[in-house]
């Protein structure tokens, strides 16, 4: 089930980020849940990815890197392929790749074709086939089945850290009128727990 703050998908929840900030009490709740929303779709962006599943069936148009293979979306539930204004067969006329991904809770992120081609070349498109729209277009549901635990951390660890900067004013903690700190410009956990998931450095 997806986790939804101010009506955003996301990864964690105002209750948890509380508890691990040690906050009770309810008046920093709005500015936690903008703080988790903020950090959720960051980790969306830098990973070039989505984490939760999409809640309906959706229809998705892509072009293929090659004749034989297309990078697509992540796949949590396929419904099918429409390729050449026709539906191809699953395992007959392509396969999903990584191979055995949905065994793992992992959702599927390419489409290899068997034995025909996405496109063609300007020599081989048919006759009658002038106007040949090279896209494909998958429908499914799309994103991952099951949020991975590295970006449930992820996304408490983003969203305390963007909450205490308001505490940190031009990125200074202070802690008395004789010690401050500077907060990182990147936080190594996150950083490590985005790494597998394509994370381009951003905590």
């Amino acid at each position: 089930m997806t986790i939804t703050v101010n009506d955003e998908p996301v990864y964690t929840d105002v209750t948890t980020v509380k508890t691990y900030l040690g906050i009770t009490g309810t008046t920093w709740d709005d500015e936690i849940a903008d703080d988790i929303a903020t950090a959720a779709r960051d980790i969306d962006q830098q990973c070039d990815q989505f984490f939760y599943e999409t809640a309906a069936n959706q229809t998705r148009g892509y072009i293929p890197q090659n004749p034989g293979y297309c990078i697509t979306d992540p796949i949590s539930e396929f419904v099918s392929l429409t390729a050449q204004e026709s539906t191809w067969v699953r395992d007959q006329d392509f396969m999903l790749e990584p191979l055995n991904n949905d065994l793992q809770g992992q959702p599927f992120t390419a489409i290899r074709t068997i034995a025909r081609p996405f496109i063609f070349t300007q020599a081989q498109i048919p006759a009658g086939w002038a106007g040949f729209d090279g896209r494909i277009y998958i429908t499914a549901k799309f994103g991952w089945p099951a949020v991975p635990n590295q970006i449930v951390q992820a996304n408490k660890i983003a969203a305390a850290r963007l909450f205490h900067r308001k505490n940190a004013p031009l990125g200074v903690i202070s802690f008395s009128n004789e010690v401050a700190a500077r907060m990182a410009g990147a936080d190594a956990d996150v950083n490590h727990l985005l790494e597998p998931f394509g994370l381009v450095s951003l905590f």
